[in-house]
This record gives C-alpha cells, structure tokens and sequence, in this order.
C-alpha cells in the first residue's frame, strides 16, 4: 500500500512550499522589527523590544502555516488505494451466442441438446440479474436477436422462441456470429465478453476464428462426456482462441463457473476504467476545521 501512494493533483503541492516561504519571510520581518533593522545597540534591545517567550510555537503565525501545508496536501490528493468507477458499469456485459443445428435438437441430453441449454442460460440470466446481456443465433447464417439489455425475461422470452427450423440456411457460421458479437459490444457502454453454446464446429471455421481479433470467449458446450470435446472440434476452437471450454453438469456447477468468469471480464466503455484512485484527502477536512475555530479565540490572529 506505501508503494502505490501517489499524489492525485501533485502541483498543489506548490502550496506547501508558498508556505513555508511566507513563514520564513514573516519570521525574518519580525525579528527585523523588534531590533529596528539594528537602529539600537543589542545591550540596549534587549530591554526595549518584547521577545517572544520561548516554547511559543503554538501560535497563530505558526499553526496559520501548518494549516495552509494540511489545506495544500488535501488538495493535491494523497492515494493508495483503488476504488470502483461510479462511471463504469459494475457487471460485466455478455453476448450469448447459441447454435441453432439440427444436431442440438439431439435427445443424448434430456429432453434435448437445446432444451437444456434453454434451462441452463435461463439459469445463468438469473444469476446474472440486472446485467446486460445480448443474443444471437447462428446456424448457416448469424442473426442478432437480442441487442444488449438488462432485461432477463426478454432474453428468456426470445430463447424459448427459438428453432433450428427458423433460420433461413442450415450450416454452421460460428465465425459470423462471433464477429457480430464482437462488434456489438464494442458498441455496448457496457463492453464485456462472449459465450459460445454449441456442440459443435467444422474445422474451417475454427480456421477463420483462429484470425478474428475477439474479446474474452467462453464456449459451453450442451454435452456431458468431455472426451467427445477433440471430436466435435470445440477443444480445437478453444485453443485456438484462448477460450476454455465447459460441458454442461448435472447440477448448476457450471452455471456458476460461468457466472463467475463473467465477472471478472469488465470491459469499461469509452476508455473509462472499471476502477480509479480514491482522493483521500477529505480525511485531513476535520483536522483543518478544528484549526480554523482557533480563530474564534480573543487575540488569536497574525499580526
């Protein structure tokens, strides 16, 4: 914590040097006045001029300093610690895209491949409530169905509309639908990550994702056995783009898992970062304004 203190507004620290300047200057100008600017014989000052006591530094000229150093050091604002962006969104924003293939309608997983990834990403957007998140669906063709909403029920409500039987050409186009992600959420104020739903991809669109410029990717595959992962081509497109990837489980294990890296993905729109140095310096407001009510004393002023 010492090794991240730093100064907010470090020239104002330029006060605290005007301060002890005039200080400097005051104390000399007054041991000038009480000698006369050597006017009288020393043997004859010291009984003509009034000398301070000694131990009298608790007056008005030096605590009017001390207060203008403590005034000019809360300014420039000492720091060592971060503290969440008001401007930046607190939850990471999610672009799901799901696979609409004529394999997800498969009853491997009951009561079908796409069934359950209903329930499960209706899990995951309860999870993640009050966070923004997209949709698109993609076979041969990607299509956004959803923009970036906070809305969960909307996106529970297009999920469950969707049919491989409504998309215009059957293939497979992860890499479209990847980019139209990609794309939107640079748009987002709430930037964010991707999840890929799908059982499957063909080794030329693992090739064509392999270029794409894509921010952090999950894949969530509607499978339960993991060996079947090198098979369906999904452990080739996560190593390929840095993605891991995640089967479904019996329980909501995974749906957490997801949830959980979502969380660590924050992508802060227009350059804003998702955390930003605290000003600590309002902790030293007390302590200037119990100095000031000294000015409140009968005869307390600088001369």
């Amino acid at each position: 914590m010492i090794s991240a203190f730093h100064f907010l507004r470090p020239w104002w620290l330029v006060g605290v040097l005007i301060a002890i300047g005039v200080w400097v200057l005051q104390t000399r100008q007054q041991h000038w006045q009480r000698t006369l600017g050597g006017a009288l014989a020393p043997h004859l000052a010291k009984h003509l001029t009034v000398t301070p006591k000694s131990g009298t530094w608790f007056g008005p000229q030096n605590v009017l300093t001390f207060l203008w150093c403590l005034a000019s050091i809360a300014m420039a604002g000492p720091s060592a610690r971060l503290q969440p962006n008001p401007f930046a969104d607190d939850q990471a924003g999610l672009f799901i895209i799901l696979r609409l293939g004529d394999s997800m309608e498969n009853t491997d997983l009951l009561p079908s491949r796409l069934e359950r990834a209903r329930i499960k990403l209706k899990n995951l957007l309860d999870a993640r409530a009050g966070a923004p998140t997209g949709l698109i669906a993609y076979s041969g063709t990607a299509h956004l169905v959803m923009p970036m909403t906070t809305d969960a029920e909307v996106i529970d409500y297009q999920l469950q509309a969707l049919r491989p039987e409504l998309m215009p050409m059957a293939g497979d186009d992860a890499s479209s639908a990847l980019q139209l992600a990609t794309e939107r959420l640079r748009q987002s104020p709430a930037g964010g990550s991707i999840l890929l739903v799908t059982d499957s991809i063909s080794q030329e669109q693992i090739a064509i994702c392999d270029d794409l410029e894509l921010p952090p990717v999950q894949i969530w595959a509607p499978l339960t056995d993991t060996t079947a992962l090198g098979a369906t081509g999904l452990e080739g497109l996560g190593d390929a783009i840095g993605a891991p990837v995640l089967t479904f489980a019996v329980d909501e294990s995974d749906v957490a898992t997801i949830d959980r890296r979502c969380a660590t993905q924050i992508t802060a729109a227009n350059g804003q970062d998702a955390a930003r140095w605290a000003d600590d310096g309002y902790w030293l407001l007390p302590m200037i304004a119990l100095l000031t009510l000294l000015w409140c004393r009968r005869g307390w002023s600088v001369v």
